[in-house]
């Protein structure tokens, strides 16, 4: 599953894209470090690619952050979707 996130106006040296599970009481299960964005139609952005096969049915959340040296992760955004597979 390929998911193209919108950076925001500010601009980072780099990004981090965490997933959760909504449906597992918001249990963290992939972080992407190191992520850089690029030019998109609506400004930067950050394309992240999930593996599918491994997910189960399940309600998920995206949250991307701008990464700095030496702060905290700074929270840009969450981004929410539904997987549901046919039986």
């Amino acid at each position: 599953l390929a998911l193209t996130l919108d950076c925001g106006a500010e601009a980072y040296p780099g990004y981090q894209a965490s997933l959760s599970n909504l449906s597992d009481q918001g249990a963290e299960i992939l972080v992407y470090r190191r992520l850089t964005a690029r030019a998109g139609r609506a400004g930067r952005e950050v394309d992240v690619s999930l593996p599918l096969a491994n997910l189960p049915s399940a309600d998920y959340q995206v949250t991307l952050a701008g990464l700095r040296p030496n702060t905290d992760p700074a929270p840009i955004g969450k981004y929410y979707f539904s997987l549901r597979r046919e039986q």
